[in-house]
């Protein structure tokens, strides 16, 4: 018996008369690391919006831990953590530990766990010298970091993750996946699209490809370098969106 604690059936959404996802079809199991891969303006943005409630569905349905985004979002929300790389949300005139800790207390979380929480990530991604600096102060890398921290804090079952080394150099982009990989073991689930794909061959046991708003791919790495005839990621990327 699957545990699938994410389940996409027949997902559409419409703005005026632009389709950004027609029938969407997918599950996935808890502790899975998924890329979601595709073009820009394939859709991706789109789906992850749903997925944590921001944006309701033309048609079609989307569950969460077994729980529906538009009748149930309260609980939904307690349980994911969310990060779009190019909008963090930060509040400027806070400092980073200040973000992260409002947030943090939103949620109920005690603050001698999110103080050794905020402690122990921010050394992993090289964010203690700037924890008590205002956000708007802080450089692009460490802006995200922060976000980052803040998306974890709470503890959530499921991590939606939008571009989320978006202006991290490689030496925090490597930290961030270790992280990532601490997670997954830890059996957490997420989904993360991005246009690395050394991230995806190093994260990822399976990928999602949004084309136009539907899904052309799902499954693990091995089976697309089947069914696309080489093992070369960014080849098949450059086929899939032709360039």
């Amino acid at each position: 018996m699957t545990d699938k604690v994410i389940e996409v059936s027949n997902l559409e959404k419409k703005f005026d008369k632009t389709i950004a996802l027609k029938k969407v079809d997918f599950s996935v199991e808890r502790g899975e690391v998924v890329g979601l891969l595709g073009a820009n303006g394939a859709g991706k943005s789109t789906l992850l919006q749903i997925l944590s409630t921001l944006i309701i569905p033309s048609s079609g349905e989307a569950k969460v831990l077994g729980k529906n985004v538009q009748s149930d979002p309260l609980y939904v929300k307690k349980h994911i953590g969310l990060l779009f790389g190019n909008d963090t949300g930060l509040y400027h005139r806070l400092t980073a530990y200040e973000n992260i800790s409002y947030f943090a207390e939103f949620f109920g979380v005690p603050q001698s766990i999110y103080d050794q929480r905020i402690k122990d990530w921010a050394e992993r991604l090289q964010l203690t010298p700037h924890l008590h600096k205002p956000a708007g102060a802080l450089s692009k890398g460490n802006h995200q970091k922060t976000a980052i921290i803040r998306t974890l804090i709470h503890d959530p079952d499921i991590i939606f993750f939008d571009e989320p080394t978006t202006g991290l150099d490689i030496s925090a982009s490597l930290s961030f996946q270790d992280l990532l990989k601490d997670l997954k073991a830890e059996g957490k689930t997420i989904i993360f699209s991005t246009h690395i794909m050394e991230e995806v061959e190093a994260l990822c046991s399976q990928v999602i490809i949004l084309q136009s708003g539907i899904v052309s791919f799902q499954g693990t790495l091995t089976k697309l370098y089947e069914t696309m005839q080489t093992n070369n990621l960014t080849e098949v990327m450059r086929k899939v969106i032709g360039g």
